[in-house]
Parts: structure tokens; C-alpha cells; sequence
């Protein structure tokens, strides 16, 4: 799913002829008709063409539901044939303060939704798999100077990596992706890992 800024980036929209034009070739969009949605291609993926005009013309990703097609000619992408339902109050959601009509459950926008469910799937795995909760987590990280256990990198988009003993189970700390891969690259050997140091330093060019 392309993200709001992704769309306006890539596609501009005339609310007035309903013509999508993809930026980078200043051509417009081929549409076409797949059972009840109306497609555009963008590279090699399926682009929903009502979205893009709903992004564009709000600025940010739709609620499930929120906006109604009611144009004649489904390929018709005037803004003039699309409606704005409301789903109760006007709610504003805690995390980033913006107003939305939020249909169902709960006070979250959809974009801070899906940024939750993430958290909580990711949160349930690392509890399953090490036993170690979210607070755990962050507890280790602080103890560890807020960054990796083994380089003191800090975590950036991706988060650090619980590692444990493989033949205990027990966590040991967390680590960035780097180093966890290079303990399982070196089989969690002190023994390898200093004779590759060792090796590492033999042939280290002066200073």
C-alpha cells in the first residue's frame, strides 16, 4: 500500500476532469476496470485510482468506508462523483492529534492504527518465542547505553534483535542486525570469533 506521500509524489489529480498523471513522465494514467475497483499501474503493483484522488484531495490515507462512489461511469474520476459518508462524531486521534471519522471500533486514525497492530503483533512474537514483554525490552536496551550490546549502535527503522543462547534459550541481550548475524555466521563460538579477531589484528595496516 503506498503511503500519502508516496501518492502525491508519484501521481498529481485534477478534481475537475478526474485525470491521474503519473509526475515522472507528465502523461496521464491508463485506468482500467477490475470487477467493482478501478486500477492504475505502478510498478508492477495495483494502484486503487479512487485513492489516489481521495489522498489528494484530503491529504492523507481515507477510513475504510469513509468515502462512497456515486458517479454513473465507474471510470469517471471527477471529484464531484465522490461523497464523504459519516460515521458518528468527529473524533481525533491521540496519538497524532488529527481529526477523522472513524468508523467501529476504537479512536485511532487508520495510519496510527496500523502502526499499532504492528507493535502489538511484534510485542506478542518477542513474548512468545523469549518470554521477554516489551517493557522487558526496553529495560535491557537502557541497561545496554540505549544501543546494540555488542557495537552500541542504536536502533534506527528497524528495531534490535533479542538474542539468546541456543542451547539454553535464555536472552543474553539485544543486538543490531549486523552483529546478530555475524554471531550466527561465527556458530555463537567465542573461540572463532577470537581467532578472527586475532587474524583481524595480524594483518592491521599501521596507524
Amino acid at each position: 500500500m503506498l503511503r500519502t506521500e508516496e501518492i502525491l509524489t508519484l501521481f498529481s489529480y485534477s478534481p475537475e476532469t478526474g485525470v491521474i498523471t503519473r509526475l515522472s513522465t507528465m502523461r496521464p494514467c491508463y485506468i482500467e476496470r477490475r470487477d467493482s475497483r478501478v486500477i492504475l499501474q505502478h510498478a508492477g503493483k495495483q494502484v486503487n485510482a479512487r485513492k489516489v484522488a481521495v489522498v489528494h484531495m484530503t491529504k492523507r490515507q481515507p477510513e475504510r468506508f469513509e468515502f462512497k462512489f456515486v458517479g454513473s461511469d465507474p471510470m469517471d474520476l471527477r471529484w464531484k462523483n465522490f461523497e464523504q459518508r459519516v460515521f458518528g462524531r468527529d473524533r481525533v486521534c491521540p496519538e497524532c492529534g488529527v481529526h477523522h471519522q472513524k468508523p467501529g471500533r476504537g479512536f485511532l486514525c487508520g495510519e496510527c492504527q496500523v502502526v499499532y497492530d504492528k507493535d502489538h503483533t511484534w510485542a506478542a512474537a518477542i513474548k512468545a518465542k523469549y518470554g521477554v514483554t516489551a517493557e522487558d525490552y526496553d529495560e535491557i536496551i537502557a541497561l545496554q547505553g540505549g544501543g546494540c550490546a555488542i557495537c552500541g549502535v542504536s536502533a534506527s527503522r528497524k528495531r534490535l534483535a533479542v538474542d539468546h543462547c541456543h542451547t539454553t534459550g535464555k536472552v543474553r541481550g539485544v543486538v543490531c542486525a549486523k552483529c546478530n548475524t555475524g554471531l550466527g555466521l561465527f556458530g555463537d563460538s567465542p573461540k572463532r570469533m577470537l581467532e578472527a579477531a586475532k587474524y583481524l589484528l595480524k594483518y592491521k595496516p599501521p596507524t
